[in-house]
């Protein structure tokens, strides 16, 4: 009996750390969006969308900067939400992060569903796509939670990656054999890493760039 309540303690206690550490995140989003006149996502001069999961309904929930066309059945658009609660619930990390509430949805990571939603950048404009994305091919088998959980969400995404890429100009792949995504020693690692895939593709990327430039007559 004591152990388990020493249990439900320690969980308790988790539960209250990651809802603290996500309160942080939307804080210092509304914070940084905040000195570019920023509140709402509807605000950005840039599209943008942020992708994450309703819990209630099942649904991808795209959370746009700009009213889409010809909007899919399937999935749910939000345009009227601050800026730093569509950052968090789109990286609301299911066992890391406790979900997101807005109104009267409750929100996971988008990757939940849909972890390279492409087909919405092409709705908002976007004629060339640039995608990043994780190796998905260079998973080590390991006992660690985060690790697993990370390589569940993988297979649950993985043939909308794949159509990601497909329909991607670039697609940087990014190799992180050697770190793990949720340490933060490994950060500045895994940036890196994020900064030679990209590199990798240099000159595709300024080729799109220039053939851009040409199209819109500059």
């Amino acid at each position: 009996m004591l152990e388990q309540l020493e249990i439900w303690h320690f969980i308790g206690k988790v539960n209250k750390m990651v809802l603290v550490i996500g309160e942080k995140i939307e804080r210092i989003a509304n914070e940084i969006a905040g000195k570019k006149g920023i509140t709402n996502i509807n605000e950005t001069k840039i599209p943008l969308t942020t992708v994450t999961c309703e819990t209630v309904s099942m649904k991808e929930v795209d959370c746009c900067s700009k009213k889409i066309p010809n909007e899919d059945a399937d999935i749910i658009y939000v345009y009227d939400m601050p800026i730093g609660k569509a950052v968090r619930a789109s990286m609301s990390f299911p066992g890391i992060y406790t979900t997101c509430n807005y109104k009267e949805y409750n929100f996971i990571d988008g990757g939940t569903k849909n972890n390279m939603q492409v087909d919405v950048l092409k709705k908002q404009g976007a004629d060339k796509i640039i995608s990043v994305s994780f190796d998905l091919d260079s998973y080590q088998p390991t006992n660690h939670f985060f690790d697993v959980v990370i390589r569940a969400l993988d297979i649950f995404s993985l043939e909308n990656v794949k159509k990601g890429r497909e329909k991607s100009d670039v697609a940087c792949i990014v190799k992180t054999e050697n770190t793990s995504l949720l340490e933060i020693k490994d950060t500045k690692a895994v940036i890196q890493a994020g900064y030679h895939a990209v590199m990798e593709h240099k000159e595709k990327i300024l080729q799109l760039v220039e053939k851009g430039n040409v199209a819109d007559g500059k």
